[in-house]
């Protein structure tokens, strides 16, 4: 038999543990709650820090690609002359470039399908 005395002695120090304060098991409980709900808000909500990285990454993508494209619009507009002020040169080269004249004795070759000829049938 186990001895009674041990048993007994324990009981009396419980009598003066450290009290836990009403309402403690409660707190616990929803301190649990905003962690879950936290964790939750910081990974796996439509808003979180992962998504919104992921997000301004993309912005800063579709940045650099704007600029490169107002960068290649201002290149193209400066090459397009004005129709007022077309210059025997510039007319010469918009032909050349855009629909592949050539000058007399010039040759000029088509690698590929050719979208700007009227197709045969």
């Amino acid at each position: 038999m186990k001895d009674i005395g041990v048993r007994l002695a324990r009981q009396r120090l419980l009598r003066y543990r450290v009290p836990t304060p009403e309402g403690a098991r409660w707190r616990r409980w929803v301190m649990l709650g905003v962690a879950a709900w936290g964790l939750w808000a910081i990974f796996l909500s439509d808003h979180s820090v992962l998504k919104l990285l992921k997000l301004k990454t993309d912005r800063d993508h579709l940045a650099n690609q704007y600029a490169e494209a107002q960068i290649a619009y201002s290149d193209a507009k400066d090459r397009v002359p004005d129709e007022k002020e077309l210059t025997d040169v510039q007319a010469e080269r918009i032909l050349r470039e855009r629909h592949n004249y050539a000058r007399p004795g010039e040759i000029v070759y088509y690698i590929g399908t050719d979208t700007m000829r009227a197709q045969t049938p």
